[in-house]
């Protein structure tokens, strides 16, 4: 898909002249789909064949790409000469809406409607012909074929030639000065002039319905020449929007990176009218950036660079050009969001209760290769009280959790260290004391690092112990025998959880050691 849209990015004429096709071609797939379900009408079989009709033009507009998508499309591109050629001689122009009410087939298609409509159109010529075969086969210069309501058509014969009318009359009605008579050839032709009207409605829906049953046999074809218009008409899309608005080609890959230069929000940037959106870079990984943390106070873009960040990877992943200066996108099977703040009060849960239960059901279903969006998650409502509050996270054997929440108020830090499992069940719930510094996890063991206090414990946090902590330890780590590992920028500390006892391994003691 990105080769394709990039020859069209590159070609703006065939592009232009692409589009103006497109613009010509109707809505295939709905067509079909109304005649499928027995809805469409004659205005919709009409709309079906000039759709199909421009479909030859679409695939000269096509011939020449290189591009193997576009190749490959070209040739999915069935017009049906003989269903749009039908369809050409069996409906007028410009048919009425309804189809009960006739009016809709093509003079020449079907003789019986034909004919039908020229006894409707020429019932007094037939009439006037009628009387003067009658005039010359029986003599009489009087006699003339007449019509009202009460009686249909007759026969009038003046009582002065009463004696030359033949036995094939049948008397209908005796006035005073002339008799009335009826022949079966009349009888007949009164039948068909009166009741044409409604015999052409009834012919012309039974001859719709059939031509409608013809074109709904074609469903498969119809729908594979209308998926192929869909997908021309979308890289098309992708590629006037892409020359319009200076985006790049995307590097997509099977890595692990998400790497944007000067990326922009498309949305965003076309909003703002009188003001230009600052590009801004993102790098993420799963080996040293797998997470990160923005913050800053309202309105100051943090939401934007979030949701920029998911929609750049869903536009690069479906094929489209991306608004950056340059992408490396690695390949995600999801993208999990968990934005903005409400409650459900009538259920019990409240609006941090709601945000947990979320990001609970997030992390039980993301994998390696998943990217996630938390837009705010454990929301404080009063900054008087509180001045931060951090969210910490290590991963446990068996893609587990040990997530640290803490928050620093007027009186104090107070910290939650809480372990879920891979159901998105907590193991257990350990409260903090003394600012927390850093969290660390490891098979089945998690360690915590705060000012008074080092912290190792299993996943259950059913059991700990303490040593004292060091000045100057941002950092630690923890292994599967529980024993903790404490770092700074001058040596390696170890305390083995059993009895606390400090170990100092030989380490480099310069400055600088990281």
């Amino acid at each position: 898909r990105l080769g394709a849209v990039g020859e069209l990015v590159g070609d703006a004429i065939g592009r232009e002249e692409l589009t103006l096709t497109l613009r010509e071609i109707t809505d295939l797939e709905r067509l079909i789909g109304r005649i499928v379900y027995g809805t469409a009408g004659g205005r919709d079989l009409v709309a079906l064949a000039n759709g199909l009709g421009r479909l030859p033009a679409l695939r000269e507009r096509l011939a020449g790409c290189s591009s193997a998508l576009l190749a490959s499309l070209r040739e999915e591109l069935d017009d049906l000469t003989e269903l749009r050629e039908l369809i050409g001689r069996a409906i007028v122009d410009e048919p009425p809406f309804s189809v009960r009410e006739g009016g809709f087939i093509r003079a020449g298609y079907h003789p019986e409607v034909d004919r039908l409509r020229d006894i409707m159109a020429n019932g007094k010529g037939l009439v006037a012909s009628i009387e003067a075969r009658e005039k010359e086969k029986t003599g009489i210069k009087s006699l003339k074929v007449g019509y009202n309501k009460v009686f249909g058509y007759y026969i009038e014969v003046s009582k002065s030639y009463y004696d030359q009318v033949p036995d094939t009359y049948i008397r209908k009605q005796t006035l005073t000065n002339c008799e009335r008579f009826i022949t079966q050839e009349l009888k007949e032709l009164e039948h068909e002039i009166l009741s044409a009207q409604d015999r052409i409605t009834a012919l012309e829906f039974e001859l719709f319905c059939d031509l409608r049953e013809q074109a709904a046999a074609q469903v498969g074809r119809i729908q594979r020449s209308a998926a192929a218009v869909a997908q021309v008409d979308v890289l098309s899309s992708f590629a006037a929007v892409a020359a319009e608005q200076g985006y790049c080609r995307p590097e997509v890959d099977l890595s692990d990176a998400i790497e944007i230069t000067e990326g922009r929000h498309p949305v965003v940037e076309k909003m703002l009218k009188h003001a230009l959106f600052v590009p801004n870079d993102t790098h993420m990984d799963n080996r040293d950036d797998t997470v990160a943390i923005i913050t800053g106070p309202n309105m100051a873009g943090k939401s934007t660079y979030m949701r920029q960040v998911a929609l750049i990877v869903l536009m690069a992943q479906m094929g489209s050009f991306v608004p950056a200066r340059s992408a490396r996108i690695g390949i995600v099977d999801r993208v999990f969001t968990r934005i903005g703040a409400s409650d459900d009060l009538s259920a019990g849960q409240s609006t941090f209760m709601v945000e947990m239960t979320e990001v609970a059901e997030l992390l039980k279903n993301a994998t390696a290769k998943s990217l996630l969006i938390l837009d705010s998650s454990g929301v404080i409502t009063s900054s008087y009280d509180y001045d931060d509050q951090y969210l910490k996270m290590g991963s446990l054997q068996g893609n587990g959790f040990a997530t640290l929440f803490l928050s620093t108020s007027s009186s104090g830090t107070a910290g939650t260290l809480v372990t879920v499992g891979t159901d998105g069940k907590p193991y257990g719930e350990l409260a903090l004391d003394g600012q927390t510094l850093a969290l660390a996890a490891q098979g089945h063991k998690v360690a915590v690092l705060t000012t008074s206090e080092v912290i190792s414990a299993d996943r259950k946090l059913d059991s700990y112990t303490t040593s004292p902590n060091q000045r100057g330890v941002r950092n630690l780590a923890v292994y599967e025998d529980g024993s903790v590992a404490l770092i700074n920028s001058a040596a390696v500390s170890l305390y083995f959880p059993s009895n606390g006892t400090k170990v100092d391994p030989k380490a480099d003691s310069s400055e600088g050691t990281s």
